[in-house]
């Protein structure tokens, strides 16, 4: 059970007791109660900036919000001593429509709730990745994983790969991702790339990747299905293709392996023959059924299909593995973590998150094959 769900549920009790004031003898009795709304309120403000942003958590911050300009009559009464315990024919009606807006809010976030977290098998110790140049930027994390006890690295034969995630949207967040603590449980260490750090620390830690599930909803239901376009400009292109070089010289390791599923994929690939050839050892990418690049050296295993790991697979430098579109593979963590927005995108739960689990697993089977050839 989340941390979101939990929270989401405690500020829709405070709304219950505020909306059932008029239908309860015993609750007239308590004119304190008329501040519910307004803590609700303040509540989804503050959860939104402590846990990012979701779709079902901005539906009840919005309702929160109109139950309290509804009740803003009784708020004021309160603050000034005055009697509040007399309702109108309307305002009985109305309180009674908020309620089963509410019993409806509670059957989505009952319905829609979060699937919990991959779990780590110790302790992840983060580095912050500074280049010369940039004394106040950080362009992502290096990421180890460490022993509780001791505090000290775990030793593990992966540690010499260095897997190199690349970011599905501007502002990724790693913290939670099921693919980069599968990497971290099986040893291996991981660079996680981020060259659009916000300015603003009021944005949410998700923002991004919310603000492109929306507009790639905006696209299915007002551009006849199609997705918007998530490329770079080309200032931005040039600029990441710079920093993920300077990143994998400074912190490869004995082999290097990209992995990568959205908004930088066209760049990397683009530029891998002029610029990350000589300096990472394979790539693998996740991409839709519809949507496979056509490349020299490259193997397409599909999620669907069984994949057979010798020959082509164990040459190849590039490994496609195609999903569904139903996966949403862009938008990295969405159905595991907004699962009624990737409901109405087209998607289902991803119940214990087992799909990212197995492009995880897929990619480290790929590599096994690998290192026994180099």
């Amino acid at each position: 059970m989340s941390d979101l769900f939990i929270s989401e549920l405690l500020i829709l009790f405070f709304l219950l007791i505020a909306l059932l004031r008029p239908f309860s003898k015993f609750l007239k009795t308590v004119p304190s109660v008329v501040i519910f709304p307004i803590i609700s309120m303040i509540l989804s403000m503050l959860v939104i900036a402590g846990q990012g942003i979701y779709l079902s958590l901005v539906l009840i911050a919005v309702f929160a919000l109109m139950v309290f300009i509804f009740t803003l009559p009784k708020f004021f009464a309160f603050i000034n001593g005055l009697m509040m315990d007399m309702y109108s024919v309307a305002e009985l009606v109305i309180h009674a429509f908020w309620l089963i807006v509410l019993c409806l809010l509670v059957f989505v976030v009952w319905n829609f709730a979060p699937v919990s977290v991959l779990g780590v098998s110790g302790k992840v110790v983060r580095q912050e990745i500074m280049l010369d140049g940039f004394p106040q930027r950080s362009f992502g994390e290096v990421l180890l994983m460490y022993d509780a006890e001791t505090n000290q690295p775990i030793s593990h034969e992966n540690a010499k790969t260095t897997v190199v995630v690349l970011p599905n949207v501007k502002k990724a967040f790693y913290e939670t991702d099921t693919i980069v603590r599968s990497f971290l449980n099986s040893g291996y260490k991981v660079v996680c790339i981020e060259t659009f750090r916000p300015t603003l620390p009021i944005i949410p830690k998700n923002f991004y990747n919310f603000s492109a599930a929306l507009k790639r909803l905006t696209g299915k239901w007002f551009s006849s299905g199609e997705k918007r376009n998530a490329g770079e400009l080309p200032t931005e292109e040039a600029r990441f293709k710079a920093v993920l070089s300077r990143i994998i010289e400074k912190h490869g390791g004995e082999a290097v392996f990209v992995f990568s599923s959205g908004r930088y994929t066209s760049n990397f690939l683009k530029n891998f023959d002029t610029d990350f050839a000589e300096k990472v050892n394979g790539a693998f990418v996740i991409c839709e059924e519809n949507s496979i690049p056509q490349l020299p050296h490259s193997f397409v295993g599909k999620a669907t299909a069984q994949i057979s790991f010798a020959g082509a697979a164990r040459d190849a430098k590039f490994f496609f593995y195609a999903v569904p579109e139903s996966y949403l593979s862009e938008l990295s963590e969405l159905r595991g973590d907004d699962v009624l927005l990737a409901a109405l995108l087209g998607g289902n739960a991803d119940i214990a998150r087992a799909s990212r689990i197995e492009m995880a697993s897929v990619f480290e089977k790929w590599l096994a094959v690998k290192s026994l050839v180099d």
